[in-house]
């Protein structure tokens, strides 16, 4: 009645264009799992794992005259993905319409809040993944800090020895990180750390005082996941933490993302974001849908990342 005129769901072209560029402040879950679009209703498939067959040194490269070449043998892993939606949808009654027209456009203002939801959802999914111990091929790829290696002792600590070495942890095995992950809360005590600003430039400082969040630090793409969700179910007393805790991660996420390119994730895609509409005519309301994506998370590399657990107290 008020957007749509249809008890069929139909594409909103408006609304869509609107999610399409809605920012997501503080959401990082796409910067860290880039996506790979995988085809248009290609919900299920295979992805590409990767081995060190091109760091093997001992094959014989010398051929005889007469002889044939020596040959080599090389395997390709792979693993399957399953993309499942991820939509949500949220009834306005019309006399909501006519109550709230003079202070704000409901429709708008429910799309936002419903992809808001949606995007937390895919924040704690990639978020889980990262975090997670299971997810690396053993415990060469993550640490647990304790005590005086943790970042908040500003006098025993050393967080660029202990980047420094997983650095070499993930270059050695997979490829060269160039990204790093810390959460907003474990930055804004970590920022104080002499040793860090000992590495700023003068001229540079204000990015320690001003926005506080600079785009490159130790020489890597800086991420600053800022995501909170609340903890507690409803009807009790309200907590809320950060989606990435006391955690940071170091490692590799390819600019250039797809099934055959080394990364440590991708968010595997075969449908995109959109917002649909239909009457609800026995609940006399319109339904605004929202689906995010079609999609599966993946960590296609389990070697190419390295995780801190318990950074600060």
């Amino acid at each position: 009645m008020f957007i749509t005129r249809s008890d069929e769901a139909q594409i909103h072209p408006v609304l869509t264009k609107m999610a399409i560029a809605y920012p997501q402040n503080g959401l990082v879950a796409s910067k860290l799992a880039p996506y790979v679009d995988v085809g248009d209703g290609e919900d299920d498939g295979t992805f590409f794992k990767f081995d060190k067959t091109n760091l093997r040194s001992t094959y014989e490269d010398i051929r005889a005259l007469g002889t044939r070449a020596s040959t080599f043998d090389w395997k390709v892993s792979t693993d399957t993905y399953h993309c499942e939606e991820h939509s949500l949808e949220k009834a306005i009654d019309w006399r909501e319409f006519k109550k709230w027209k003079k202070y704000m456009d409901l429709a708008v203002t429910t799309q936002e809040l419903t992809l808001e939801l949606l995007l937390l959802n895919y924040e704690i999914r990639v978020a889980d993944m990262f975090i997670a111990t299971t997810t690396y091929f053993d415990a060469n790829y993550y640490s647990a800090l304790a005590g005086g290696d943790m970042w908040d002792d500003f006098v025993n600590s050393d967080p660029e020895g202990d980047i420094e070495d997983a650095r070499e942890q993930v270059s050695l095995h997979a490829a060269e990180p160039n990204t790093i992950a810390i959460p907003v809360s474990v930055w804004r005590v970590v920022r104080r750390h002499p040793a860090i600003r000992a590495l700023m430039r003068e001229q540079d400082s204000r990015q320690l005082t001003d926005d506080g969040f600079p785009k490159r630090l130790f020489g890597l793409n800086a991420v600053f996941p800022g995501a909170r969700e609340i903890t507690t179910m409803p009807g009790v007393a309200e907590s809320v933490a950060r989606v990435w805790g006391k955690n940071i991660w170091i490692g590799v996420v390819n600019p250039r993302p797809t099934k055959k390119t080394m990364s440590f994730a991708y968010t595997l895609r075969s449908g995109g974001l959109q917002a649909e509409t239909y009457e609800d005519k026995p609940k006399k309301s319109d339904v605004i849908r929202i689906q995010h994506q079609v999609s599966d998370e993946k960590c296609v590399s389990n070697v190419a990342g390295f995780l801190y657990q318990t950074v600060i107290s």
